[in-house]
């Protein structure tokens, strides 16, 4: 993975600061943000996946990927590395956990038109509280399960994991912090996609 880490350090007023970037910024006054975590960590549920898919008439609703949020982020944008026989469609939904902060022990691929019935059955999301990446809001401290619905484009598909590419704001949210960051996770994913009466 690839994010920015926080340094702790002081400007002399006990204001809790990091170095973030170039420049240091305050990331939270009564210090209760940890300044040793990366602004954004991105986990995958699985370093590999081999797997075997029927010819659907819908795409396939893949949960793989969470956010944990150390500080609130301004915006997001995802993007699967090299992708070959497979394209994201739309942008990412992200789902919270049930508790602030919680884990999110479920992940894997569903049919896209069954994601609603199946996610809503989850007890450690709350599907209702969904936002697509485009107008998300994230809280630091909070943790997100990715939903992405992917195409296949061909009968063999690969992708090499998740980018993310994020900006942080200041506390009172006037300001951001340094440039754009992109945080990583690797993956080696290969799926094969048979015809709808053919054997995986």
């Amino acid at each position: 993975m690839a994010s920015p880490t926080a340094s702790p350090t002081s400007d002399g007023s006990g204001t809790a600061t990091a170095l973030t970037a170039d420049r240091e910024v305050p990331l939270a006054e009564d210090g209760s943000v940890s300044l040793t975590v990366p602004a954004l960590d991105v986990t995958g549920g699985s370093e590999r996946d081999r797997s075997c898919f029927v010819e659907r008439d819908s795409d396939l609703g893949v949960m793989d990927f969470y956010l944990d949020a150390a500080v609130d982020i301004e915006s997001l944008r995802m993007e699967l590395i090299d992708p070959r026989g497979v394209r994201l469609v739309g942008r990412p939904v992200l789902v919270p956990a049930v508790n602030r902060g919680g884990s999110i022990p479920y992940g894997g691929t569903v049919d896209w038109d069954d994601r609603a019935e199946v996610l809503g059955e989850q007890k450690f999301i709350e599907w209702s509280a969904r936002q697509s990446t485009r107008f998300a809001s994230i809280s630091g401290g909070d943790s997100y399960l990715v939903l992405m619905r992917l195409r296949p484009t061909a009968d063999r598909v690969s992708f090499d994991g998740l980018r993310v590419d994020y900006e942080v704001m200041t506390p009172d949210d006037t300001e951001r912090v340094g440039p754009q960051f992109t945080a990583e996770v690797p993956t080696d994913t290969r799926w094969r996609i048979v015809e709808r009466f053919g054997a995986c």
